[in-house]
């Protein structure tokens, strides 16, 4: 048994000698008892929540036992109710059960009734505390799930992203080229790829060291993710490589983004221990309404020939060169 303090029991009954019979009994028992005459003198207690259990008549003054489950419930008062009737209604048990009793007991008129209660109460409280163990174990086992699908998000979402720029890495990029090239190609829509490398910045790593080039990358990084489309797929390609999807995009405005991302990265100011920087960018743009890829990789290939081209032109270039259609 629980310890004495957390053994008593309230009386809810307005009869006055079945009330004395009830408590005389569960006194007997080992139980402390508190009896009220209503429902609303019960939950007028400020100490409602601590009784070991609730014994309540089903016909009292105004709120029958029905409506006093219904308010405690209400009132998120958490203590097991044990429903008496003097004409065991199914109707009535199957109601009470419902509304949250954990069991009742029919008061017979020779009071045979008084001897079934403290068993019954302890079945009532075994029944409760099992219903809030569970409550507690379901609740902490909903918290772990949450816990563990929070957790392979963020590991999905580590496996996706390269971790100095915070961008999509050569993985993703080569599942997403493979997806979004199909796509295109099944639905009849342009894609266009830009391959884009920072000039020079070798020069940059050995003047400046790691951690100054790295910063640039993922300052440059957060360049090319604000100035595409929610849809486009930004990655890093590899060293001072950058790689661009842009689905249901033709060749035409696959270079105005390129050029438009190549102006950005070279008026952008990148200072560096105290000191200002200026970087310049190559690239090579592809579409496949211009070039007749028949594999994703294909389509890669010629974009990586065409970053080639605009490195031998100078550097600072794109290639093709942008050509505004008539």
């Amino acid at each position: 048994m629980e310890e004495e303090e957390k053994k008593k029991v309230l009386v809810v009954e307005d009869t006055k000698d079945h009330a004395e019979l009830i408590k005389l009994k569960l006194i007997e028992q080992g139980y402390q008892v508190e009896v009220v005459e209503s429902g609303e003198d019960a939950l007028s207690l400020p100490h409602l929540s601590s009784f070991y259990a609730i014994v309540c008549d089903f016909l009292l003054p105004k709120m029958n036992g029905i409506e006093f489950l219904i308010e405690l419930k209400k009132r998120n008062v958490d203590v097991p109710v044990i429903l008496m009737t003097a004409h065991g209604d199914e109707q009535t048990v199957v109601r009470a059960m419902k509304e949250g009793a954990y069991d009742y007991i029919v008061k017979e008129v020779d009071f045979n009734f008084l001897e079934l209660l403290p068993p019954v109460i302890e079945e009532a409280r075994g029944k409760y505390l099992l219903t809030r163990q569970n409550t507690e174990l379901t609740k902490k086992l909903k918290e772990k799930t949450e816990r563990l699908t929070e957790l392979t998000k963020e590991l999905k979402r580590l496996s996706i992203t390269d971790p100095l720029t915070n961008i999509y890495n050569r993985r993703f990029f080569f599942e997403a080229l493979k997806l979004e090239f199909n796509r295109a190609s099944r639905y009849l829509q342009p894609l266009a790829l830009i391959i884009l490398d920072l000039d020079d910045f070798k020069k940059i790593n050995d003047t400046y060291g790691h951690l100054a080039g790295d910063k640039i990358l993922a300052e440059v990084a957060s360049i090319l993710v604000n100035g595409v489309r929610q849809g486009d797929v930004v990655a890093r390609y590899g060293g001072d490589e950058f790689a661009l999807l842009l689905p249901a995009t033709e060749l035409e405005n696959g270079l105005k983004v390129a050029l438009r991302l190549k102006k950005k990265v070279t008026e952008h100011c990148f200072f560096i221990k105290q000191k200002e920087l200026t970087l310049t960018l190559s690239a090579g743009v592809v579409a496949t309404d211009d070039f007749s890829a028949k594999t994703a990789e294909g389509l890669l290939e010629e974009g990586d020939k065409r970053l080639l081209a605009a490195k031998k032109r100078g550097k600072d270039q794109i290639f093709p060169p942008y050509k505004p259609s008539s």
